[in-house]
């Protein structure tokens, strides 16, 4: 009988720590966008625009410290939050002068979170 509550235990524990891992790759797997990012240029002053990035997180299962860093040559900005839910929205601006504006070849951005609280998750992309 001891063996039976023990094993239950453990599993109940195994279904605990794996769903949050399973229901953000089921998420991502069906093809919903669980991060949606937006960006526009505007005019800062006659010597910088801007440059904002808009990320609305998507999924069910939270995110804790969460982190942006989006760089463009030299220039980079960066964000942190400590919980991102569903719903929310997440902006980084970057002001670069005008001229260097014109010669962008790629952008970087790097996120980091801490899924569920449980496991942390680091992604890296540049666009060309």
């Amino acid at each position: 009988m001891a063996f039976l509550a023990l094993s239950l235990v453990f599993i109940t524990l195994g279904a605990i720590l794996i769903s949050p891992i399973a229901q953000f790759v089921y998420e991502e797997s069906i093809g919903s966008k669980i991060f949606v990012v937006n960006t526009s240029i505007s005019t800062y002053n006659k010597t910088h625009v801007e440059l904002t990035y808009i990320a609305e997180y998507n999924g069910t299962v939270p995110l804790e410290d969460f982190y942006l860093k989006v760089t463009v040559k030299e220039f980079s900005s960066e964000l942190t939050e400590k919980v991102v839910n569903r719903g929310d929205k997440l902006s980084a601006s970057i002001f670069i002068p005008i001229a260097e504006a014109k010669n962008t070849l790629s952008i970087r951005a790097y996120i980091s979170f801490v899924l569920a609280g449980l496991y942390p998750i680091k992604i890296t992309a540049e666009q060309l």
